[in-house]
């Protein structure tokens, strides 16, 4: 297989098509996290409604798990992970000795995940038009335009020239050069 000339504009549009891809790839992941997020908040708000109104030593392990979960989603940065804590009674525990009551958190919670899915659908309409540009651009640049009567080294026989016109088009394009 022989030599392939590839031009700067093809590298820098395969870059852009990557740069894009991976922006909606990103995004797309955002979007999905943000939905799951609700989700629980949604199950919580409804384990939260029942007639025990979220005491956790009332509630049933589905229940207690599905308020884990949600925790979780509402303060993300806790040191110990939702899957750490395991049985009924370590759950209820967890959710007893919180200060204040994890159902409390319901409503913060709830426009912290609308905006995080607001955020997630504007990143992937930015990735989905940055992917629309680089496609859009898949030609190469323009070459530079010449205007008329311009002297081009296609358009000079320097061969067939006078010593005088050969010095003349020198003087020519010596002044034109910027000093």
């Amino acid at each position: 297989m022989g030599a392939v000339a590839v031009n700067s504009w093809q590298l820098f549009r395969t870059q852009d098509l990557l740069s894009a891809k991976a922006m909606k790839t990103a995004a797309e992941k955002k979007v999905d996290d943000a939905a799951e997020d609700l989700k629980k908040v949604d199950e919580a708000e409804r384990v939260a409604g029942e007639e025990h109104r979220g005491d956790p030593k009332s509630m049933s392990g589905i229940e207690l798990d599905t308020a884990i979960k949600f925790f979780y989603v509402a303060k993300p940065e806790q040191p110990t992970a939702c899957t750490g804590i395991k049985g009924k009674a370590a759950q209820a525990n967890f959710l007893s000795n919180m200060v204040p009551s994890w159902t409390s958190l319901l409503a913060d919670a709830r426009l912290a995940c609308a905006a995080a899915a607001t955020a997630a659908s504007t990143a992937l309409t930015e990735a989905e038009a940055a992917k629309t540009t680089a496609i859009a651009d898949n030609q190469p640049p323009a070459p530079p335009s010449v205007a008329p009567g311009a002297v081009t080294a296609a358009g000079v026989d320097v061969t067939s020239m006078s010593e005088a016109e050969k010095r003349a088009l020198l003087a020519k394009l010596t002044s034109s050069l910027p000093s």
